[in-house]
C-alpha cells in the first residue's frame, strides 16, 4: 500500500490496497491498527478509485471521494463493508481532475476549488485545517488557504504531506530520488 494516512491519534493508518483481477487493477480502502498489526478492509474492491482516503470523526470513520461521490466507511472491527452516513469534525480535502474538493467541517456540503488550472493528483490538509498542500499533474507543488487564497508555488515535487504540527512539509522529488522537508513560514499566509 502506498499513500497511507495517519489517524489523528497516530494509532492507525488508512490507505488503498490493490489487487489484480483479469489484468485490471482493483482498489479497496484498508485500515491498519499499529498496536495489533492487524489490517481490516473497509470497502469493496473496485476498478475506479482515483481518490485517497481521509480520516473523519477521529479514528471512527474513513472518508473517500471517488466516482461514487463522497463515502464514509466505519473503522470498527464488527462493521460491515458498506458505506455509512456521516460528516467530519474537521474539513476534508480531496484531489481530482477538476481541482480540489473541500468538504466543510460538520456538513456534507462540497465545494470545488481550483486555485491553479490543471489536474490535482495529491492533496493534504494541515493539522489546523486551514491550509492545503497539493500536487499538480505537471509535477508542481502548491500551498493555499482552504478557500484557495494565498497561493504559494513551491516548485517541483510529489506526494506532499504535512507534519503533525503543520509547520513542515515532507515530499519526494522524482529526479533526485530524495525526500525533502520544508519549513512553512506562517508569514506567507498573511
Amino acid at each position: 500500500m502506498r499513500k497511507m494516512k495517519w489517524s489523528p491519534d497516530g494509532k492507525m493508518l488508512a490507505g488503498r490496497a490493490a489487487k489484480y483481477e483479469n489484468q485490471r487493477r482493483c482498489n479497496a480502502i484498508k485500515a491498519y491498527d499499529l498496536a495489533t498489526k492487524q489490517g481490516r478492509r473497509l470497502s469493496d474492491f473496485r476498478t475506479m478509485m482515483p481518490g485517497l482516503p481521509q480520516w473523519a470523526e477521529g479514528n471512527q470513520k474513513v472518508a473517500l471521494f471517488a466516482d461514487r461521490g463522497l463515502e464514509f466507511f466505519q473503522v470498527t472491527a464488527n462493521a460491515s463493508l458498506q458505506q455509512t452516513p456521516g460528516t467530519s469534525r474537521r474539513p476534508l480535502v480531496f484531489a481530482n481532475e477538476q481541482g480540489l474538493i473541500v468538504l466543510a467541517a460538520g456538513t456534507t456540503l462540497q465545494k470545488k476549488n481550483q486555485p491553479v488550472q490543471g489536474e490535482v493528483i495529491n492533496a493534504a490538509l494541515s493539522a489546523d485545517g486551514g491550509k492545503i498542500v497539493f500536487e499538480m499533474a505537471n509535477g508542481r507543488l502548491y500551498i493555499c488557504r482552504l478557500d484557495g487564497s494565498a497561493l504559494l508555488d513551491l516548485g517541483r515535487g510529489e506526494r506532499p504531506q504535512w507534519s503533525p504540527d503543520g509547520k513542515r512539509l515532507v515530499y519526494d522529488e522524482r529526479n533526485s530520488r530524495a525526500v525533502w522537508v520544508l519549513e512553512v513560514a506562517e508569514k506567507n499566509f498573511d
